[in-house]
Formats: C-alpha cells, structure tokens, sequence
C-alpha cells in the first residue's frame, strides 16, 4: 500500500484547520489517507481521518484494516470523546478496525490521562495517545508510541467479566439462541463452570437488546444486599434495579407504590408495576436477568433462608405465578453452574415452581477454530504469531475453557523474548508447559471450588474417573435419579467416546489427582467409618492447636476464660474445664468438644475471617462432619454421596488450617 493522500479529499473542505492538515500530511508520510471529516457531537467538533497502514508499518506493527485517526481540538482531554469513536467505529465496522484506534489531542497530558484511563478500565481499545506537538515536531515519536501502545498491553490477562465487545469471541450462538427465547416469550437458563464467561455473554446479551431497542435488566444474586433479603424484599430489589435503570436510559420514571413489600403484598406490587412498565415502553416484554443465582437456590445459599428453601419457595411462586398469568410482561433468565434448582420436584414437602420451567443451556468449551480466533486475534495487537500445533495443545490441556487459556496466552506473552513482531513455536510451549500448569493451579482450584463445595456428588465422579476407578465410576453414575453426569457432560467436562467416559481438560485432571481425598475406592461401611474417624481426629487435633495459638495471640493470661465463654453454665462440664490450664484445655483429653470449637469460631468471626474466608461455609461443613460423627462414633450408615460430603468437607477445613498453621 502506498502513502499519501487520497486525490478526492479536500482538508479545507473537510472543515480542517491549519494545525490539523499539518497533522494529516505527517501522517500521510507513512499512511494512505482514504477518508476525512470534521463533525460535532455533544457540543465538540471533532476532525478525523481513516489511514491505511504502509508495508512497512503492516510489517513492523501487524496492522490490517485502515485505522481511525482522531483530532481533539480542545485543550482538556475529556473521556466524552470516547462515546464519539464508539460511534465511528460501529457505523464503518466493516471497514476500521474496532479495537484500536489514534488519538491526537492538545492537551499536553494526554499520554499520561489515557494511561490512567486503561488502568481503571482495562477493556478499553488500544489508544495510541499523541500530543499536536508531538506530531508536528518528529516523525520518530509516532513510531515510538506504536511501538509502546501495540505490544506493551497484556490484552490476555483480563480476570472480570468482560464488558464491552472489543476481547469477547466466540458466543455469537449463545447470544442468538438467548435473544430468540426472550423474543418468543420463553424463561432461559445459562449453566456451566466458574469462569467460563456467562456473566460476558449476559452482558453481551444486554447489548444486543440495546441495539434492538428492547430492555434487559441484570441483577447478581452474588450481592450481598440481594442474599440478606427476603423473599418478598428481594422482588422490591429487582422493581428498584428495573426501576433506576429506566429513569437512566429513557428518562421515564414509572411510579410506583413506595409502600414497603410484605409477604402479603408484595407479587401483587411487583405484577403491577410491571404491568404499568410494559404500557409505558410500547407494550414491550423486558427480560430479568438473575446471575449466580445458586447464591439464592434451595441448599446452596450462603443465607440459611434461602438454603433451607422457604424463601426460595416463595421468592419464585410469586415470580412464576405472575408470569404464568401475564406471559407478555416479561422473560426470565437465570445463570449459574448448576441447574439443580429447576430438577427437584418437591422441596420441602411442597411442588417447586419451577421444576422444569425452563431447558438449560450449558455454555460450552471452545473448540479448535474458536480457540484460534480468539487466540490469533489478541496476541496479533501484542505483536506474536502462534504455530498452529499450539491451537492443539491449547485444546488438550485447558480443553477450550477460554479463560485458562487467556492465562496461558498471558504467561507466553510474558515470558517470551520482548522483542516484536515474534512467533511462538510449538518448542517453546511445550519447553514451558510445566511453568504455565504451576502458574494456574489457583485457578484450576476456583474453577472446581463450586463443585468441591456444593455438588460433592460430581466432584466424586471426577475423582472416579481420573483416578481410573471406572467401575465405581459406572456403578455410581447407573442411579437413574442423579442428574450429575448429565452436569459433567453438560460442563465440558466429561466427553463419551466410544461408550466411555474421558475427563476433557488435562490440567483439571492432574489438579484432582493431586488434591484427591478419595485415594481408592471405599465400599465397606467399616472402612468408611473408620476413614472419616481418622480424618476427623487429625482436623480435631488441627483446630484444637490453632484456636489455641489465636486464643493466646490475643489474650494471653485470659485465653482460657475467653474460650470458656461458649461453654453452657448448667452441669459440672464448665468447671471441670476452667480447672485445666490452657495447653491442658486443648489436648484431646478432656470434654471439649468439636461443636464448643464450632460455636467459638462462629461468635469470633473477625478473628477466623481470614483463614476460613465464608463463614457460611466454615459452618456448613463444621456440621456436616458433626453431624456425620454417627457413622463411626454410634455405628450409623452412611451412603457414598454422604461420605463425599464428609470427606470434601475435611479436605476444605484440612487445607485452610494447614496454611495458617504453616
């Protein structure tokens, strides 16, 4: 591609002044210039340009499309201008390229505002940020600054939900598939594992429903204040939420009762305003959004209300009453890992509203061709090139989980020469493949926590399958009533090849043959009694020494009597207690129990906070192992899914304490 100036362009004409021809023909040393225009926007006039990139420059800098180059004429950057590229750069989408774009501005500090500007959002296109006088003065610092902007970002290492397009790939179907549900009036689940990217595709959806002119309304059930609520407290949340985010975008503000939501009233109060909702906006269906919604499901709640199911009972009767009455209204949408909310039939003795109201979609793994546009695409603005064998490679350790492989593409990004454009051979990933699996075990572990914690049942087939115990793998799997391999398989995270089961990611296989609590397969009721024995003695022996250093730490000479503190003052238990010193208080060899540890924990959080994190867990599986003491202290039964449950829970308490005792 040649340089120069298009021949049909006129700067003059263009609404160009003197100082901004100046800066186009300085380009135009080094870039085709095919498009110019001045136009105001929001009380700003701005000029701009599109340029093609030289050989020289598609060479040195891996650039494709033409660029926009823009011209800000005031002397204070103001991000507003933003808003204007957002628009340019829809409206010639075909034709610019999307994610980068040239800012050239008066303000002397522009460099250093833009910098602060990506720092707070690390999703903003690539800026390549000029002063006038920059341009004007040399030719070298435009090199100098294409050089810096294009390979100095780490455009792989995004951990948040990604919230605008420019880094999204790959869930064009999802979205489709999401959008034609809501239109047709249907409810919508999105299921899959942790860090796969619904809440992405959930926000990529609301743009969608932008840009058809319709309305979505995205709640997270991860909120505190949402989870604290009531039932009938958390409809009033969801019309406050639909509420301000009409008043922001249409400047509508739809009134309703301030009255406060009782259980009396309170699907009444939500029918109608959503009723007075849908005349206001033209007779148009909105979609609630609900994310990680297993923070509020039956069993799976942090908050007792919600998990022991009364709550969540009535916080979907009322929602699904109202919907079956008044379909045109809304559309529900509902995201988390697991979609045993809506596959139980009873809970509690009473029908589930919503068993089977909806098919869940699972978001699923990317594959080859996936992997490699997302991949290639990034690591192209980086300035690094990918051999094609490493798309396979990617595929076989992290089995399309996008967002592990970003982290991988991330560690390549930082531990491969500086020097750019550079291509990434096979060699080289394989010569690092170790360092890239110790560097993301964390994340191995976020990915499979939920499961660790809530759904022990998968985690034990996992464990199964991976350490080759293929026969209880089948044994257990042939329950008709279990719906967990059809989560496996609906995660990605189990394929069916030739009538057998395979675990699909590699790096999750060999995180679970590391931290497997389950080291072989345990049938005997005896066996497993005396399995859940030892490993409680030990965590007993662990928290004893732990509170007791905690206690000291704190205390010192009042330590005993602080913990005495929990200790009911009816029967002779107290004093016999208070008549041991502290080291002899926390031996074993008296009538402290697991449950006055417990009980100690839970009534001084701020003082376990940090080594426990949830509370709420801490104490679910405090009682599970209580509560399972049964089956080796009075000769109870118990059944394998319970003894998972037992296990996993000793394995959680084991490794927290351990660290704080390390």
């Amino acid at each position: 591609m040649i340089h120069g100036i298009a021949p049909k362009i006129n700067l003059t004409y263009a609404g160009f002044d003197e100082n901004e021809q100046s800066i186009v023909n300085k380009f135009a040393s080094d870039w085709f210039i095919s498009f110019a225009k001045s136009q105001d926007f929001k009380c700003e006039r701005y000029a701009f340009v599109f340029a093609k990139p030289s050989l020289t420059l598609k060479e040195k800098f891996l650039i494709g499309n033409e660029i926009l180059v823009i011209m800000l004429n005031s002397v204070v950057f103001n991000d507003r201008v933003l808003d204007f590229v957002d628009k340019i750069l829809f409206e010639y989408r075909n034709r610019l390229d999307t994610r980068k774009f040239i800012l050239i501005s008066r303000d002397n500090n522009i460099i250093a505002k833009i910098s602060d500007l990506i720092k707070k959002n690390p999703e903003t296109r690539i800026i390549i940020p000029y002063a006038y006088n920059e341009i004007i003065t040399s030719n070298q610092n435009i090199w100098d600054r294409l050089r810096e902007q294009f390979f100095g970002r780490d455009l792989f290492a995004f951990e948040s939900p990604l919230t605008n397009e420019t880094y999204f790939f790959g869930r064009e179907e999802i979205i489709k598939e999401l959008y034609l549900r809501y239109t047709n009036g249907q409810q919508s689940g999105l299921f899959g594992l942790r860090k796969i990217g619904k809440t992405s595709v959930l926000f990529a959806l609301l743009r969608h429903l932008n840009i058809n002119q319709d309305y979505g309304f995205y709640l997270t059930c991860e909120d505190p204040s949402f989870q604290e609520r009531r039932w009938y407290e958390a409809l009033e949340l969801i019309i406050q939420i639909v509420n301000e985010k009409i008043i922001e975008k249409e400047n509508i503000n739809i009134p309703y009762s301030k009255e406060t939501f009782t259980p009396q009233n309170a699907s009444i109060k939500f029918k109608e305003y959503l009723q007075k909702l849908y005349e206001t906006l033209g007779k148009k269906r909105i979609l609630i959004i609900l994310d990680e919604i297993d923070k509020i499901s039956y069993r799976t709640a942090s908050k007792s209300h919600w998990r022991n199911g009364d709550d969540f009972l009535s916080f979907w009767q009322a929602i699904r009453s109202v919907s079956q009455q008044y379909p045109h209204l809304f559309s529900m949408l509902i995201a988390g890992t697991n979609p045993s909310l809506i596959e139980v039939s009873q809970i509690n003795s009473t029908d589930n509203p919503i068993y089977r109201w909806l098919t869940p979609i699972y978001l699923p793994l990317f594959d080859k061709e996936k992997i490699k546009q997302m991949v290639s695409t990034i690591a192209n603005y980086m300035g690094l090139s990918f051999d094609e064998d490493i798309y396979t490679y990617l595929k076989d350790d992290y089995g399309g989980h996008p967002f592990l492989i970003r982290q991988v593409c991330s560690l390549i990004h930082k531990n491969i020469n500086t020097q750019r454009p550079q291509k990434v051979v096979g060699l080289f990933y394989q010569s690092k493949k170790d360092l890239f699996a110790r560097n993301l075990k964390d994340y191995d572990e976020l990915i499979l926590q939920v499961l660790r914690d809530w759904y022990p049942e998968e985690y034990k087939y996992l464990e199964s399958l991976t350490l080759n115990d293929y026969a209880n793998f089948l044994k257990e799997s042939s329950n008709a009533s279990s719906h967990a391999i059809e989560h496996l398989l609906g995660y990605n995270l189990i394929e069916k090849y030739a009538g057998k089961f395979y675990i699909k990611i590699n790096s999750v296989s060999d995180f679970i043959k590391e931290h497997s609590v389950i080291a072989k397969n345990i049938n005997n009721i005896q066996d497993k009694r005396s399995e859940i024995s030892s490993q409680r003695n030990n965590i007993e022996e662990m928290l004893r020494q732990m509170v007791k250093l905690i206690l000291k730490s704190k205390y010192g000479v009042t330590a005993r009597e602080e913990f005495l503190k929990v200790i009911p003052s009816n029967g002779n238990r107290k004093d016999n207690l208070r008549a041991l010193n502290i080291d002899e208080l926390f031996n074993g060899d008296n009538e402290l129990y697991f449950e006055d540890i417990r009980q100690h924990i839970n009534q001084n959080w701020e003082d376990y906070k940090n080594i426990f994190n949830g509370k709420e867990l801490f104490d679910i599986y405090m009682r599970i192992i209580n509560v399972n003491r049964k089956a080796d202290a009075h000769a109870g039964n118990i059944d394998e899914v319970g003894f998972a449950a037992v296990l996993l829970a000793l394995n959680w308490l084991r490794i927290k304490i351990e660290k704080y005792l390390k």
